[in-house]
């Protein structure tokens, strides 16, 4: 082979290189080479935009062709964005790149939006002022409601009083008058008693002495 050539495409960049071989092999790739850039011809970009769409529109692709010594070339290779770089370009070509690779993401791969908060509704300022009629008729329901509301706890509280009362004393108090007289035939009772058990003692003392 007389060279080969390496044919780049970067976003919307084109640059053509072409590699000979300084030994007497006809393997270019092996040994010493000199490496130049050439002028990109109509038909190289035509070649690799070829190349491009056929994968969907590649923006980081390249070809390597092989030139005989007729000067024909013979398309031996074709790459994605794992290109071989070659010459004294490669600092440029790397920056090309990653200036596509960011675009792309910047496009491609933003947040989703956040859609804004909604403002609150209106507030009416209708019954707001102090002098207006609904303002009014608020304040005079809103005193009625208080004065009820007062007056069932009130109600509730006595009631609950009431109650606790009845609970402290289940059993009612008898006079005085009452006390004294069960007193008093609780004790005639206890005489009543005692005198019968006298007198079955003195019955049965007379019977002893009449068996006797």
């Amino acid at each position: 082979a007389y060279c080969d050539l390496h044919i780049y495409k970067i976003g919307t960049k084109y640059k053509a290189l072409m590699r000979r071989s300084l030994s007497e092999g006809w393997k270019t790739n092996v040994g010493e080479s000199d490496i130049q850039e050439v002028p990109v011809q109509d038909k190289y970009k035509v070649w690799i935009d070829e190349v491009s769409a056929l994968f969907g529109g590649l923006l980081l692709c390249s070809l390597e062709a092989v030139v005989d010594i007729a000067g024909k070339e013979y398309i031996i290779e074709v790459n994605d964005c794992a290109m071989g770089l070659l010459g004294d370009g490669q600092d440029e070509d790397r920056k090309n790149m990653a200036d596509v690779v960011l675009k792309e993401m910047e496009t491609h791969c933003k947040p989703p939006s956040v859609p804004p908060p909604k403002p609150p509704p209106p507030v009416s300022n209708a019954g707001s002022r102090p002098d207006s009629s609904l303002s009014n008729a608020e304040s005079v329901g809103k005193d009625k409601t208080d004065t009820s509301e007062t007056g069932s706890i009130k109600r509730d509280d006595t009631k609950v009083k009431e109650n606790l009362k009845k609970d402290e004393d289940p059993k009612p108090k008898k006079p005085k008058e009452e006390s004294k007289r069960d007193r008093s035939e609780e004790k005639a009772r206890k005489e009543a008693r005692r005198q019968e058990k006298e007198a079955k003692r003195e019955t049965e003392g007379k019977k002893a002495e009449e068996e006797e």
